[in-house]
């Protein structure tokens, strides 16, 4: 099962009721272990960048090594270790591109483990919107907000662009922080995302 404080929601298209989002979003709680059975062999899987990406979620997809083939990840800039390329250090299932490397990502780069595709950072929005495919995204998000909308925080900047891009987004979701209230300093504006449909 899923640690406590985290949990992992399968997500896709938008619902225009909020009594009828809130009930099918319930009805879509799930382990990262049972999310992470939407990646099929040969898919590309996009992790989103920085914070915005699941530690939990690559874990279990890391658990699948033994049946998967050709799984090709895309991120940029890791802030924990990758089980991804932790299990598989010979690349023989997950081959990881990155857009722009951590102190940590250097190193696996340096041993072939992780492969690194520059670009400029202000044109990786209009590379997922015209270019690239994306066939399951998995993305870090903040709790719904009571109409609807999760927050993609600090990786606003690609992440609507990878989720829109992608044909199945795996949302995981931390929950609140008990008794956390604290609303001064920096407020940066952010992207707001609203699901008004869901496909099984």
């Amino acid at each position: 099962m899923v640690d406590a404080v985290q949990t992992a929601y399968i997500v896709k298209g938008l619902v225009n009721r909020m009594s009828e989002w809130t009930d099918m979003y319930k009805q879509k709680l799930t382990t990262p272990e049972q999310a992470v059975t939407l990646v099929k062999d040969g898919d590309w899987v996009d992790y989103g960048m920085t914070t915005s990406q699941p530690v939990l979620l690559d874990k279990a997809l890391a658990g699948r090594k033994d049946e998967l083939h050709d799984i090709k990840v895309r991120e940029t800039m890791s802030l924990f270790p990758r089980q991804v390329c932790e299990c598989d250090p010979d690349c023989d299932t997950f081959t990881v591109m990155n857009w722009h490397l951590s102190g940590y990502d250097r190193k696996l780069a340096a041993q072939s483990r992780m492969f690194f595709n520059p670009m400029c950072f202000r044109n990786e929005p209009s590379i997922y919107r015209n270019i690239i495919d994306v066939d399951v995204a998995m993305i870090t998000v903040a709790p719904m907000d009571k109409h609807g909308y999760f927050n993609f925080g600090l990786c606003a900047a690609v992440t609507e662009a990878i989720t829109k891009k992608a044909k199945k987004v795996i949302v995981y979701k931390y929950k609140r922080k008990t008794g956390y209230h604290k609303k001064n300093g920096h407020r940066q504006q952010y992207t707001k995302v609203k699901i008004e449909k869901i496909n099984a």
